[in-house]
């Protein structure tokens, strides 16, 4: 009988070891999972989640099992650094309040803290008693790059397990195994989540994601004949449904709180209302950085494709694209394109990415990028 343990990438003798701690009660209650983005830490961190919550021996079936694959359940919460240099010390000690408080709807509360290399001495001094002497009905799971760069107080009072990278052929058989997606939608998912094995998956599902991602290749091939006010128009177009994704989250979040409200002291109500509003805003940014990527990726084929001196590509080279699904439209924008101005173009990109990083006003970030980006492709004279 098959159940969340099973979803875990990777190693299945690492998945099987999992399963036998979980289910013989030998679990920690604070762990730190190094390696990279492109590893199986998250799916593992989700299936040591699924079955502290569930009461069926994490089935992977039953609602308690459902909402934290889909990222709703109450009582596990997933954070990542709200400041440009790292987590804030109100944000650990935010963690360690509720941590203190009882499960809404379970058993027990699970934290994943993702880039807790972003832990700085304050912040990471705050959460020591913490991870040493978690309350009984709780567990944490750091995420870090590499042991070397957590704090070593960190690192002692936890269990340390680490991933290694799965080669890209590894991830886009998983995508495709999980979702029944062709591989060539895999290959797109894969290239537009920068390797990231459970955010893929995601994105296959994502139909916001997907929309966006297919309105900025829209934008991108129609750069030459759009007049500014038209580009800026499509921005705007791009900015309006990145909010209603916001605000679709934020209706889900008010019900679960309307739901959850008889059981919830006016701390912990407040406490939820604050995550709320940082998950939409998180999200916000989410799908900003998302078409970035896009761009990037679109760029990225650009050049390949120029650099080969191909004007058209044979279905052989769109193996080795990042968009490959775009293959033609890809080719007919290098008729008008000379690689000089992509690799310039590139570069642009790259900076936008990094402005969206550190809060500066998305809505001025799009209108920056699309309107640079057809200065430097198509205006700069020396397009072909």
């Amino acid at each position: 009988m098959s159940d969340v343990f099973d979803s875990v990438l990777g190693d299945k003798r690492f998945a099987e070891n999992l399963r036998s701690m979980a289910l013989s009660d030998n679990l920690a209650q604070s762990y730190l999972f190094v390696g990279p983005a492109d590893s199986a830490a998250m799916s593992a961190a989700l299936a040591i989640a699924s079955w502290a919550v569930c009461d069926n021996n994490a089935c992977g079936v039953c609602e308690s099992c459902k909402k934290v694959l889909r990222g709703v359940h109450p009582d596990v919460h997933v954070y990542e650094p709200e400041g440009a240099s790292g987590y804030l010390i109100g944000q650990v000690r935010g963690i360690i309040a509720d941590a203190q408080r009882s499960p809404i709807q379970a058993k027990r509360k699970v934290y994943l803290i993702k880039d807790a290399d972003m832990l700085n001495a304050s912040s990471a001094n705050a959460f020591l008693k913490t991870l040493e002497e978690p309350p009984r009905d709780t567990m944490f799971v750091l995420f870090a790059s590499s042991e070397q760069a957590m704090i070593p107080t960190i690192v002692s009072r936890c269990r340390i397990i680490g991933f290694s990278a799965m080669p890209m052929e590894e991830i886009v058989d998983a995508v495709c195994k999980k979702t029944g997606c062709s591989r060539t939608t895999a290959v797109v998912a894969y290239f537009q989540e920068v390797g990231n094995v459970d955010k893929a998956i995601r994105f296959i599902a994502d139909v916001q994601r997907q929309n966006l991602r297919r309105q900025t290749i829209d934008l991108l091939g129609s750069l030459r004949t759009l007049s500014d006010w038209e580009i800026v128009k499509r921005c705007s177009r791009l900015v309006a449904d990145t909010q209603k994704a916001a605000k679709e989250l934020d209706a889900a979040n008010e019900q679960a709180l309307t739901q959850n409200k008889d059981f919830l002291t006016a701390a912990a109500a407040k406490e939820l209302e604050i995550r709320a509003k940082r998950a939409s805003s998180a999200l916000k940014n989410d799908l900003y950085v998302g078409v970035a990527i896009t761009v990037q990726n679109w760029l990225r084929d650009i050049v390949y494709s120029i650099s080969r001196g191909q004007k058209s590509l044979l279905e052989d080279d769109k193996t080795s694209l990042t968009c490959p699904d775009v293959g033609e439209e890809i080719a007919d924008a290098c008729m008008y394109l000379s690689l000089d101005d992509a690799v310039r173009a590139q570069a642009l990109c790259g900076k936008i990415a990094t402005a969206l990083k550190y809060n500066v006003t998305p809505e001025t970030c799009m209108d920056a990028l699309f309107l640079e980006l057809k200065e430097v492709l198509y205006d700069s004279g020396r397009s072909r």
